[in-house]
């Protein structure tokens, strides 16, 4: 009897969002993601050596001056519209010149990860905060419940007397922020022009097959759409997913909230 009172409690206390809040905070969280990821770079570059992002207005947290009309607006639009779960898109590229570098191969590779690296630290860190106000409630509200706090997609309940809408939707962005973040940063680390990844493989490779690869950076936007609408973008992007999710719920479920 107990335990069919607490689920009655937790299907009362279900979030559900409208089709404007999620909207809304998707856009914040790529907004974030994608600004933060792209003054990495810059960043990175200028500190390593290289004045151009610097000369180019691209070391800053000015989010207007990294936004892509297609990769940070109009793409994010449709799939946000069309309600998927797994957002995903791209800034303006920071230019910079290697030939600016003390080690031009692997400050390439430091100012290529720099930009995803940071994506998945917030990641991460977002991850972490879900699990301290998680173990917060605990301590001041032990009866408070919770479930689905840590599944990507489904409707997150809070039920007790610390559950409140301000805390469902703090806890669904930053759920949220978790897994945009890691498909962002897995997105990215993909070694296919012109994301960021190609760069890092670019820079590992020997002269000649160097040479070869970046014959086909041409050919980039084809790849890329090729990669973009294949199923196995799914694939690859849905491993990292499991994994954030396991370690989201790990915790969780220790407390009580999985």
């Amino acid at each position: 009897m107990a335990a069919a009172q607490r689920k009655l409690e937790l299907a009362k206390g279900t979030f559900k969002y409208t089709a404007v809040e999620r909207g809304i905070g998707f856009a914040l969280a790529l907004l974030l993601l994608f600004t933060m990821h792209e003054f990495a770079h810059a960043y990175t570059a200028w500190k390593l050596g290289d004045p151009t992002p610097k000369e180019q207005g691209r070391v800053t947290l000015n989010p207007l001056a990294h936004l892509s009309l297609f990769g940070s607006i109009i793409l994010p639009a449709i799939l946000i519209w069309r309600q998927s779960e797994v957002l995903f898109g791209w800034a303006k590229p920071v230019p910079f010149e290697p030939e600016n570098f003390r080690d031009p191969m692997r400050d390439k590779r430091c100012v290529a990860f720099a930009g995803p690296g940071t994506n998945l630290v917030f990641g991460m860190a977002a991850l972490l905060s879900i699990v301290v106000i998680a173990f917060a409630v605990r301590l001041i509200s032990p009866e408070t419940e919770g479930m689905n706090l840590a599944s990507p997609f489904a409707s997150l309940s809070l039920a007790g007397p610390a559950a409140s809408p301000y805390l469902a939707h703090t806890l669904w962005f930053l759920r949220q922020l978790v897994f945009t973040s890691v498909v962002l940063g897995c997105f990215n680390l993909l070694p296919f022009p012109p994301l960021d990844g190609s760069w890092i493989l670019s820079s590992l490779l020997p002269q000649r097959a160097m040479a070869a690869f970046e014959k086909l950076r041409a050919l980039g936007p084809i790849i890329f759409l090729v990669v973009i609408f294949t199923p196995a973008l799914d694939i690859v992007l849905g491993i990292p997913l499991v994994i954030a999710w396991g370690l989201l719920a790990i915790p969780l479920g220790a407390l009580g909230f999985a």
